[in-house]
């Protein structure tokens, strides 16, 4: 999720990648601790092929219901696009 030049290797997960499916109106909230200051987080995001589909990206202080920090509106996403929510500054070590 972090900047990966921000942060440690000893820090990052192994990578999941079995999608969500994600349907109209919800919302999907994940909680992620960055050991180091970062600039930027997102993910790829898969549409199953449909055109015309959109995302939120939001960051949160403390996960999701959290203080909000930033967020970006995509339309248009290509299928498993990358897409970021890139800061002004970067955030310090903690829990998003």
């Amino acid at each position: 999720m972090a900047d990966p030049s921000y942060a440690a290797p000893e820090g990052v997960i192994p990578v999941e990648r079995t999608p969500s499916e994600l349907k109209v109106g919800r919302t999907l909230g994940q909680t992620f601790t960055a050991v180091k200051p970062f600039v930027a987080v997102g993910g790829e995001f898969p549409t199953w092929g449909e055109r015309g589909s959109g995302v939120t990206l939001s960051l949160c202080a403390n996960g999701p219901g959290g203080k909000p920090l930033g967020s970006r509106r995509v339309e248009n996403l290509e299928d498993n696009a990358s897409r970021f929510l890139d800061l002004d500054t970067a955030l310090p070590a903690g829990i998003y």
